[in-house]
């Protein structure tokens, strides 16, 4: 083992263990949403290992999503503003397929004990205090779907005052030190009569696209279950991210 806590003759490659050092000190808010690591050079010093080590762990959190690289500035993690993290997970597409910029307006922010489902796919308890946070989504100014997103309120004790406006959730989880790299989505098609989003301008009749998703964090923490409906007549919806 080196100073550094790099195993050398570890069945773990070294790129491996240098990717989980970042994470780490990403999660333990060394260095923040926008701020920018050090250099490769430096961090191959500092690991006492090959730049190209260094590089090709740098290379994989990018593009997961947690890191952005800007050329002639240097390496950043992922979360200020429209960065790679939030094109990864945003699957809506305009109907025919291309991309269109997405918008969201919070509706609502309400605590309250978690429900059966949430608690298997968050896994808590049944008694668990989690947040229901619920964005009408729009695209060119027309509500196109509604996202209801649950997560534990323990993980964001904040998380009530940050979301007056609505915005893409996902940063907002990197603010904590929870950095989503993979969801899980289940879609279906559902009748607009059986669910209650009426009131964000969603058609009353007729199909709609409802997609299931649980988001997991970087230590394979589920941090997210959400239950999205969207008007098929406006968007389609990209293949599943893993």
């Amino acid at each position: 083992m080196t100073a550094n806590g790099l195993r050398v003759a570890f069945a773990q490659p070294l790129y491996s263990q240098v990717r989980a050092q970042i994470l780490k000190r990403i999660s333990g808010g060394e260095w923040g949403a926008g701020e920018a690591l050090p250099n490769e050079f430096a961090l191959a010093s500092e690991y006492r290992v090959s730049v190209g080590t260094v590089r090709r762990a740098v290379e994989g959190l990018e593009k997961e999503g947690i890191l952005v690289r800007k050329q002639g500035r240097g390496t950043f993690v992922a979360g200020s503003g429209r960065t790679p993290l939030q094109d990864k997970f945003t699957a809506l597409r305009r109907i025919d397929g291309a991309r269109e910029t997405i918008a969201y307006r919070a509706e609502s922010v309400r605590r309250r004990a978690a429900e059966g489902r949430e608690v298997a796919k968050l896994g808590c308890v049944t008694a668990a205090s989690v947040l229901e946070i619920e964005q009408a989504v729009t695209m060119a100014g027309h509500i196109v779907g509604v996202e209801r997103s649950v997560v534990l309120a323990d993980l964001f004790p904040r998380m009530e005052t940050q979301l007056t406006y609505g915005q893409h959730l996902y940063p907002v989880f990197n603010l904590y030190g929870f950095l989503v790299t993979r969801a899980s989505d289940q879609i279906a098609i559902v009748e607009a009569s059986t669910q209650p989003v009426f009131p964000l301008g969603m058609p009353a009749r007729g199909p709609l696209l409802q997609v299931e998703r649980v988001a997991y964090s970087h230590s394979d923490q589920p941090v997210e279950y959400r239950m999205s409906h969207y008007d098929p007549a406006f968007v389609a919806y990209a293949t599943a991210i893993v």
